[in-house]
């Protein structure tokens, strides 16, 4: 694949708000579905006090999230965001995957995986309304957004999201 290709975001990401602060100007593309994967959530992600979301292989699981069109400084800075190297021992990698848009075109494109899981850890419930919150903005099946809102959670223990500017570059990195 190349650095143009398609980038599948299924958690926070999936705010375009969130995204371009991330990465710059990227195009929407459309919402798709990922089968054989559920959502796991491991370590902590201090801006939403939470688990950090990855991709888990579960056969008989599914997880929808949108499409981005990434250019080549896009998918640097979301990198050095994400905390992935291309010697691959980074927080997180690079995956390929094949995913289905809703108008039934299968694609080969890239998603980002943790590389360590570490401990399982709930989301909190102000993490998961968010990823509601992006999963309806973008038209995500009405099916899965009361999947996630049916994940277990617990509060977060403090005001989030909590932005820290000096820490902004490499917050899933933990």
């Amino acid at each position: 694949m190349t650095l143009t290709a398609l980038y599948f975001a299924y958690g926070a990401h999936m705010d375009i708000a969130t995204l371009r602060e991330r990465a710059g100007d990227v195009q929407v593309s459309c919402p798709a579905r990922l089968a054989g994967y559920r959502l796991g959530f491991f370590g902590h992600d201090p801006v939403w006090d939470s688990g950090t979301e990855t991709l888990v292989t579960e056969a008989a699981a599914e997880t929808w999230g949108v499409l981005f069109q990434l250019r080549a400084a896009e998918w640097e800075r979301l990198d050095t965001c994400m905390g992935a190297t291309l010697e691959g021992n980074g927080a997180h990698f690079h995956y390929p995957v094949d995913v289905e848009t809703t108008l039934g075109e299968r694609l080969e494109v890239r998603t980002f995986r943790k590389s360590v899981q570490g401990e399982p850890r709930l989301p909190s419930s102000e993490y998961v309304a968010f990823l509601v919150a992006a999963a309806t903005s973008r038209e995500l099946p009405a099916g899965y957004c009361e999947h996630l809102r049916a994940l277990p959670t617990s509060p977060a223990g403090y005001p989030v999201p909590r932005r820290d500017p000096a820490k902004r570059r490499h917050l899933h990195m933990l």
